[in-house]
């Protein structure tokens, strides 16, 4: 299990315009690898607030807890749409995945996702 030691953690959040407004995914990061998320949408309704809530804490817990790779969270949250997602617009767990992704290796990142 991955513990944060310190009381202040690197990481950063980033804005992403989609379909339903703005995404704010932000990450902390410990030695360089995914430790905590967090999933804020802005202007959103609560059952939408609360949903987003519950990915980034499942994710977290996966994360920390290490019981799959990050490549399988990527693998299976890669192509998730919703009833708003758009051509060339996906969604906020799709969004995600994405920034995750980046924190692959570089010979997992060639994989099909």
């Amino acid at each position: 299990m991955i513990k944060a030691q310190e009381e202040v953690v690197d990481g950063y959040t980033r804005k992403v315009p989609f379909a339903c407004g703005n995404l704010y995914i932000t990450l902390n990061v410990i030695d360089g690898k995914p430790f905590r998320v967090f999933l804020k949408l802005g202007k959103t309704g609560a059952c939408q607030r609360a949903l987003l809530e519950s990915i980034a804490r499942l994710v977290t817990i996966m994360l920390q807890e290490q019981v799959t790779s990050l490549d399988r969270i990527c693998k299976t949250l890669i192509g998730m749409t919703c009833d708003k997602g758009m051509v060339g617009r996906p969604s906020c767990v799709h969004i995600l995945a994405q920034e995750l992704k980046s924190y692959l290796p570089a010979e997992e990142e060639g994989d099909e996702r």
